[in-house]
């Protein structure tokens, strides 16, 4: 049976093969014919195209319309276009036609072409489906039938047009916003991604010819067509702007999951969710849904998709939360059966010391709270109420052994290490539980407010996190241009040599931004990767920065140029500006060359630090940034900082690029007039994952697509503030209540920390109760508020995390207003800060900010001050925290007969932001012939913010010296 089957797949598989065009090399093709209108008018210099996968062959029309095309190729099949465009008119008046030619033998034929009026629509804007941020740059326009939809063809010719090499435009060399439609025929335009694929090169397999295709670009497919369609007359031109018909598609859309989503609040809200924030949410994407209708009708294009791509935003995240909230429920509501288990057991143990009595009260108050679980919880009822009472009393179980066991265990075990410190707490909980027995009414008052305080906490507030566009104010200086500035978003360093980096901008994303309509011009600034070595030396001058700018469009230039003290601006290509100080040096002269990396640059000119004031579109400073080692002849801790205007070059764009280790950073877009920026702003950011400063008016404003922090409700911050300090009161009257028993206490030998841990102890019994309790009496009001007609715009949280969360409220505040009242009654306010200043700016590399420090030392403290100051500065070892302080040394110098105490020592505040803080100090304690004191000398070399930060740290050092000794300065 099997040879027979063998036998017909061989013949089929011959017969296939014998039908395989073979081509040995290529073969010759010679065409002729002629080009004609629908009068029969010849065509002169129509372009006759021979196209496969490169440009076979070309050649045009006479005065007759004829043409004779000779060629040779080794493809199999390939296509011949006529193609005619008169230069004088406005669009192109003649459509295009085909005709597909076999190539796998010679070829000697005759093709006459008839060219059908035509006309032209050109289309505008850029394509941004509310979907996706996605650059889309490969698309298609097909011209179809409005009533049939199937792409139209006339005389072989496929109406489709766009980017890619599948469609006509490629072929034709035609613009990819140009369609060329038939005249006189209704017409659409399906704009899509279905042609978008990387055309290969035809390969010959042993069944045939084949063509790999990779598609690159997806988007949901949407028509342009208005009534029954578009129809022009020969030589029209129509002009169509993408955005009007992409925006009324998208609008479909978010009605249908509009929809959608209100169908999933309803479900949820019949099975007892609180959904009164979806309501809310799902309103507000109504309003701006409405609000994009109304500017689309106005034809503001990017205000209205700034609206609905931010209504669609909103849906897409409470459909998620929708989706995710009743399987969250489901598994929450276990673990709040454990809360409850424990709650329970901890208010029956305050109680009563009495393990049956114990057991009874934990009985008793686990089936009440229970219940009410059963009864407030949405989730619960998906569990039959037989498993739901089995799961409880395990847990309670469960609970009450644990509680009941371990301080026992823990209490006998006598050694050292944790045994000793977990039967200390194990004491000291139980001093705390009597003391909150012996005093009922304050345990009562106090509990009261705490329980109010989650309630309201859980009832009343909700803090949520989603994505979408965020638009702040940034603080700072006043940019010197307004328009919008674009940047990569920040870079994540893998070690900490990479720290400072940034994700250069490329060509794509400049041609993405000027072709955003309401942008007049851009300009592109380039700027050096910091590092840790100087890309140059101009003698002995390190040059640690380098920026590249565009002297002709860059809207800040002026702003350079009025820095600039000797020489002339920078225009040229190949020329650079520098620090003046390097003239002043003698290390540098106008017309010297100096070499960065290879890169030869003339120096035209150079200007003085106030460039360090310029600021770009964001507000920052203009100076880039280098690398230093905060940490040298240890394992480094490498930091980013800003150059110094002294150690930088500013040069033109395209000359700073042919450094290696320079790239561009950003972009500055100069508006057109009357540009809403904001407007405008916050549309590329919904367009785009990048990031965006919008400058106008001397504000600015950072914008971009990604995570926020939305809090609704009544702010819990006022009575969470009224509730620490009633604690605060609460607990400094019951220890001055209890003074003579905190005598007793240290005279039986307990330390202050153990004293501190009852108070903390019974505050912190009293968290947890009432926020166990509060939690689940705060559930108990969302069914109360589902029936009001003004219910607080909350989310529901049945999450367990919220009930952690409602007992980490609530012993935060008892915690707190504990810790402030034990503190407050030992804590001596120190004397006030004297003024002080820097001195006068150092005028050379080596120099150093001088700074006299306010104090003075008398003879006989001087050996107690030294040993302060070196115990002081060692606990600031540590280079994860900051301030950091290292390679301190001590020593003694003698100076004109004198012997100087002297501290050196670097001092540091690591930072991931541009600006860092990094001085070397020198610390001299010193006292003058005619003194009887000594004074101190700090001598910083760093910027004017590093010094001054050093000088603050050293001064708050001699306010706990005079602090700590008694002595007024």
């Amino acid at each position: 049976m099997r040879r027979p089957v063998i036998h017909y797949l061989a013949l089929i598989i011959s017969m296939s093969l014998i039908h395989v065009p073979v081509v040995e090399g290529a073969v010759p093709v010679d065409i002729d014919g002629f080009v004609r209108d629908v009068d029969g008018n010849p065509v002169q210099n129509a372009s006759i195209l021979l196209w496969e996968f490169n440009l076979e062959a070309e050649t045009t029309t006479d005065h007759r319309g004829y043409f004779a095309l000779v060629a040779s190729t080794d493809e199999p099949v390939c296509t011949l276009y006529a193609f005619y465009d008169d230069p004088e008119t406005p669009g192109v008046d003649l459509l295009p036609s085909a005709e597909s030619v076999k190539t796998d033998s010679d070829v000697q034929k005759q093709v006459n072409f008839t060219l059908v009026p035509a006309a032209t629509v050109n289309i505008m804007g850029q394509i941004r489906p509310i979907e996706s941020s996605t650059n889309i740059q490969r698309y298609a326009f097909e011209v179809v039938d409005p009533s049939r939809g199937n792409v139209l063809r006339v005389d072989g010719f496929n109406l489709i047009y766009g980017t890619g090499m599948n469609v006509q435009s490629y072929f034709l060399g035609l613009d990819p916003s140009t369609v060329i439609v038939p005249a006189g025929e209704p017409f659409a335009i399906s704009v899509s991604s279905s042609y978008q694929y990387e055309r290969t090169r035809r390969t010959r397999r042993w069944y045939g010819w084949r063509r790999s295709r990779v598609r690159v670009d997806a988007f949901t497919r949407f028509d342009m067509v208005e009534g029954d369609g578009f129809n022009l007359d020969a030589g029209e031109v129509l002009d169509l702007d993408v955005r009007e018909f992409s925006i009324r598609f998208d609008l479909l859309k978010v009605e249908s999951l509009k929809g959608e989503v209100e169908a999933n609040v309803t479900k949820l809200e019949e099975k007892g969710f609180y959904t009164t924030s979806e309501r809310h949410t799902l309103q507000r994407a109504r309003e701006q849904t409405d609000s994009s209708v109304a500017k689309l009708e106005r034809k503001e294009y990017d205000a209205s998709y700034v609206d609905l791509r931010q209504a669609y935003l909103k849906l897409i995240g409470v459909k998620a939360r929708l989706d995710t909230l009743m399987a969250e429920a489901s598994v929450s509501v276990n673990i709040l059966v454990a809360f409850i288990a424990l709650t329970a057991v901890a208010l029956a143990t305050l109680l009563t010391e009495s393990g049956t009595l114990k057991l009874l009260f934990t009985v008793a108050f686990s089936l009440p709270l229970l219940l009410f679980l059963r009864w407030v919880y949405p989730a619960s009822g998906v569990i039959p109420m037989d498993l739901f009472a089995m799961k409880g009393l395990i847990s309670v179980v469960a609970i009450f052994l644990a509680v009941s066991v371990i301080p026992r265990f823990f209490s006998r075990i006598e050694g050292e290490g944790g045994f000793v410190w977990m039967g200390a707490m194990v004491a000291v909980f139980s001093m705390a539980k009597r003391n909150l027995k012996r005093r009922r009414l304050r345990s009562v008052f106090t509990f009261a407010t705490l329980l109010t305080l989650t309630m309201s906490f859980v009832a009343l507030t909700s803090l949520s996190t989603g994505y979408g566009l965020v638009y702040t104010r940034v603080h700072g200086r006043a940019p010197d241009a307004s328009g919008v500035m674009v940047r990569m978003p920040a870079y994540k360093p893998k070690n900490q040599f990479e720290n400072g980096w940034f994700y250069p901008l490329i060509e794509t994303m400049f041609d993405w931004t000027i072709g955003n309509e309401g942008i007049a011009f851009a300009a592109m600034k380039a700027e050096n990767t910091p590092i840790l070595r100087p890309y140059a030396r101009v003698d002995d001058w390190p040059i640690f920065g380098v920026i590249g700018v565009q002297p002709d469009v860059d809207p800040i230039m002026p702003s350079i140029d009025g820095v600039v003290v000797e020489g002339e601006s920078l225009r040229e290509e190949g020329t650079c500006l520098l620090h003046v100080l390097l003239l002043r040096y003698d290390a540098v002269e106008i017309d010297d060359v100096i070499t960065i990396r290879g890169v030869g640059l003339r120096v035209v000119g150079f200007f003085n630090s106030r460039i360090g004031d310029v600021s770009d579109m964001d507000g920052d400073t203009i100076l880039p940034s280098y690398q230093v080692n905060l940490t040298p002849g240890e394992e480094p801790t490498i930091v980013a900082m800003t150059c110094e205007t002294r150690e930088m070059v500013v040069t033109t764009l395209d000359t700073a690029l042919m450094i290696n280790g320079v790239h561009v950073s950003r972009f500055d877009a100069v508006l057109d007039p009357g540009v809403d920026a904001e407007v405008l702003g916050k549309s590329m950011a919904l367009s785009r994952e990048y990031r965006f400063w919008v400058s106008d008016g001397g504000k600015v404003h950072l914008t971009f697509m990604g995570d926020q922090i939305g809090g609704k409700g009544l702010p819990l911050l006022v009575p969470w503030a009224i509730v620490v300090l009633n604690v605060v009161t609460t607990m400094l009257n019951s220890m001055y209540e209890r003074r003579r028993e905190i005598n007793i206490l240290s005279s039986i030998g307990l330390n202050p920390a153990n004293i501190a841990g009852v108070f903390l102890a019974e505050a912190s019994v009293l968290g947890v109760i009432a926020g166990g309790i509060g939690y689940l009496l705060g559930l108990g009001w969302y069914p109360l508020m589902a029936g009001l007609s003004m219910a607080p715009v909350v989310q529901q949280k049945v999450s367990a995390v919220w009930c952690v969360a409602a007992i980490g409220i609530s012993m935060a505040s008892v915690i707190i207003g504990s810790s402030i009242a034990l503190r407050g009654s030992v804590v001596l306010t120190p004397s006030s800060r004297r003024k002080w200043a820097l001195g006068e700016e150092p005028k050379g590399l080596e120099s150093s900010w001088d700074i006299p420090l306010p104090v003075k030392v008398e003879k006989e403290l001087i050996a107690d001050f030294t040993d302060f100051i070196k115990g002081y500065l060692g606990r600031y070892d540590n280079r994860r925290f900051a301030p950091y302080i290292g390679l301190l040394k001590v020593g003694v110098e003698e100076r004109d007969g004198k012997k100087l105490q002297i501290f050196s020592f670097s001092y540091s505040e690591a930072s991931a932001s541009m600006r860092g803080i990094h001085s070397q100090n020198t610390l001299t304690i010193s006292m003058g012939p005619m003194d009887e004191v000594y004074t101190v000398l700090l001598q910083s070399k760093g910027d004017r913010d590093s010094a001054q930060k050093t000088g603050a740290f050293l001064r708050r050092i001699l306010i706990e010296w005079t602090a700590e000794r008694g002595k007024k300065i």
